[in-house]
């Protein structure tokens, strides 16, 4: 063997082979970082419902079991503008999902100012809720007591569908929070049968706080 031989490089398509290899293999590997990254941050995501869904429990302990209500229409948005829970969260941050950012959610609710949806089944009367007239006054304080059924009336629930792909389709799972405090990642498609126009939306239970909205 001369020292020319010895000293030969890869030739053009051997660099081709390990290229096509190596390309080969992210593509493999990119989905399964991605869905990891998602999980995380789907997690996150329940992490910072669960805070917040104490901060409202812990001020209906401070308040007279009242839960949060300043006789906004758009309280259910705009809740944390006028944060009434901001003794009990401490850091905003957990207002946001890490999967979906504020101008994402605002792009269809533009009043918004969180990830998470407060119900307005609970600050609205049943007679309001079953007539469809939830925008009109005045709004009730909402009590605990008037939740018949706490471990199956939401609290406050995901406004996307980020973790099933950005795309805010009607039936999606989201994270859902109940009035007794625990979290569910749920199939919006199992709610309680409701008025047909709004039927894959959680904030309309027949009957409000008195209602069920997953059986």
């Amino acid at each position: 063997m001369n020292d020319l031989t010895a000293r030969r490089g890869f030739t053009l398509i051997e660099l081709l082979v390990v290229i096509a290899i190596i390309a080969i293999l992210a593509a493999m590997l990119f989905p399964v970082f991605a869905r990891a990254r998602e999980s995380a941050r789907k997690a996150s995501c329940g992490s910072n419902l669960r805070q917040i869904t104490m901060g409202f429990l812990m001020y209906a302990q401070d308040y007279d079991e009242s839960l949060p209500n300043y006789n906004d229409e758009d309280l259910w948005a705009t809740w944390s503008t006028y944060n009434m829970i901001a003794p009990y969260t401490k850091n905003p941050n957990v207002y946001q999902c890490p999967s979906a950012s504020l101008d994402y959610v605002q792009s269809f609710i533009p009043v918004a100012t969180s990830s998470y949806i407060y119900c307005y089944a609970l600050y609205n009367s049943a007679s309001a809720i079953n007539n469809a007239q939830v925008f009109s006054y005045p709004k009730v304080t909402p009590r605990m007591a008037m939740v018949t059924y706490p471990s199956q009336k939401i609290l406050l629930w995901e406004a996307t569908d980020a973790h099933d792909g950005h795309s805010n389709r009607p039936l999606c799972r989201r994270h859902f929070a109940f009035v007794d405090g625990h979290i569910k990642f749920l199939d919006t498609r199992n709610l309680t049968p409701r008025a047909q126009v709004v039927r894959y939306d959680p904030n309309w239970t027949w009957d409000a706080a008195g209602g069920i909205d997953f059986p």
